[in-house]
């Protein structure tokens, strides 16, 4: 009995480190293809952070979402007339969303909220802090705003906005190391190609 007892201790301690080599030994196995120029979808998978089944949305799905918006999207006229659909997609770059995740990592940040916001009908020729691009004045946008864990008198937890203040070139004193917020992204209409979801497709 004390043999069998000691068997299955071995047993499970085994397992256990087994466990805990499986994401070096994937490491290993994703950097000898990488090496020998054989990385195929497989290797991608083993390595790739897993993502939750219940944040997945199907391709079905996310496109019924999308066209549930449109309603809701409106349309612009422009100083000439002319109407188009407003603001139906957003694309940053993946560097710019990697230097802000890097620098609110610096600043101890948690996340980016993500406001939904909308350009002015008209800006003045001059004056103002921030003019977005002419073909852009009255459509929607995102604001991309860091954020930091933060509790209220009660110990409950929750995401806290913070920025620098860029207004006017300057940042904030008590903010100069925070990470400013930022939108610059390109918006469908009129850069549509390749925003597959919207259906039917906009030029």
């Amino acid at each position: 009995m004390t043999n069998f007892i000691g068997i299955s201790q071995t047993l499970k301690i085994t397992v256990m480190n087994l466990r805990k080599l499986q994401p070096a030994m994937a490491t290993i196995l994703f950097i000898s293809a990488a090496c020998s120029g054989n990385v195929g979808e497989d290797a991608l998978t083993s390595v790739s952070p897993i993502t939750p089944d219940s944040v997945i949305v199907p391709v079905a799905t996310a496109k019924q979402l999308v066209a549930n918006y449109a309603p809701h999207a409106g349309y612009v006229v422009n100083a000439q007339g002319d109407t188009s659909s407003n603001t139906r997609a957003l694309w940053f770059s993946a560097e710019q969303l990697e230097a802000l995740l890097d620098r609110i990592r610096t600043d101890g940040g948690d996340g980016i909220r993500f406001y939904l916001a909308t350009y002015n009908d008209h800006y003045p020729d001059s004056g103002e802090a921030y003019v977005p691009p002419r073909d852009q004045w009255g459509h929607h946008t995102l604001l991309m705003v860091p954020t930091r864990e933060a509790a209220d008198t009660n110990g409950m937890v929750f995401h806290q906005d913070y920025y620098a203040d860029y207004a006017y070139g300057q940042e904030s004193i008590e903010l100069r190391i925070a990470a400013p917020i930022e939108n610059d992204a390109a918006m469908c209409p009129p850069n549509c190609p390749g925003a597959d979801l919207i259906e039917p497709p906009l030029p």
